[in-house]
């Protein structure tokens, strides 16, 4: 396993590495001028350059398709703009709102529908003015019982801008469930540390998911995967379905009985429920009729 010490975010650091040959990293720029790129150390090592099929490479390593366009493109897929009152709040249901922390990710996926959104040239985070006026609107509407925190991925946030948040949502009596959405645990987990599961765990209700997309990657977070459950963080995971690796086990369209199970046991032996199976039909292409074809597999 090749050892990477900086996170891969254009063209030549792909070529460079070797995980993307010289003429493929031509049209590789091209998306990068449009798209965020960005592969961590922990992702990068996985990845097998030798395997055109490879599962963590066709999540993270950018394809030229995305360029493609279709008449029924649509920038914003999920309608995200129509439910925001303003920066940082979705609010598509009554009884729940996202919080839209940051507009960055420590990886950014290929299959994102939101990559229109994060990355560079977007501001990166909300400004405490933008932060507590969401907060506001937070406190005005009692029906809120769920705050889902997203972006982008917050847990790029310092342990102390965390433990800011949640004790403002926490001092929020309508408020209860926290729900931070991240893929830190799998593609960072140099982030989790003790002052991260502190700033997280001291209000209890709070859920924390992270979408993982292979069970090698369990093995490897095992220990910091417990340090979050110990104060009381409930983990729930999600597992995503890549159509054209129907080789693999985790990404069979359907999952074999015995991958399934085997998935689920590894994520109880760590008290993280298995939230959703999420099946990605074709990734990756930016038309949002193929691009989020999501089948929510509860």
């Amino acid at each position: 396993m090749t050892a990477f010490r900086q996170t891969l975010k254009t063209a030549s650091d792909l070529a460079d590495s070797g995980l993307v040959t010289n003429d493929a990293a031509a049209d590789i720029a091209r998306v990068t001028e449009r798209y965020a790129v960005a592969i961590p150390p922990a992702m990068a090592a996985l990845i097998d350059p030798a395997d055109p099929n490879d599962p963590i490479a066709k999540q993270f390593i950018p394809d030229v398709r995305e360029l493609d366009r279709h008449p029924l493109e649509d920038a914003d897929p999920i309608g995200d703009a129509v439910k925001s009152p303003m920066s940082g709040i979705v609010h598509r249901y009554c009884d729940r709102v996202l919080l839209k922390l940051v507009s960055v990710c420590p990886v950014y996926c290929r299959f994102c529908f939101r990559r229109e959104m994060v990355g560079p040239g977007k501001s990166s985070a909300l400004s405490d003015t933008e932060l507590a006026a969401a907060l506001d609107y937070i406190r005005a509407h009692s029906k809120i019982w769920e705050v889902i925190l997203t972006g982008g991925d917050p847990f790029v946030l310092s342990p102390r801008r965390i433990a800011e948040v949640t004790n403002a949502l926490s001092d929020i009596a309508h408020v209860k469930v926290l729900r931070w959405h991240t893929r830190v645990p799998a593609v960072a987990p140099e982030r989790i540390t003790n002052a991260l599961t502190e700033a997280l765990g001291s209000h209890g209700p709070d859920h924390f998911r992270t979408r993982r997309s292979m069970l090698r990657f369990a093995c490897e977070t095992d220990f910091l995967l417990r340090q979050l459950v110990a104060p009381h963080v409930p983990v729930w995971q999600s597992l995503q379905q890549l159509a054209r690796l129907a080789r693999r086990p985790f990404f069979s369209r359907p999952v074999p009985a015995a991958s399934s199970s085997r998935w689920n046991r590894q994520w109880a032996s760590l008290r993280a429920e298995n939230h959703a199976i999420v099946r990605i039909v074709a990734a990756p292409v930016q038309c949002d009729r193929h691009r989020t074809a999501y089948l929510l597999l509860r």
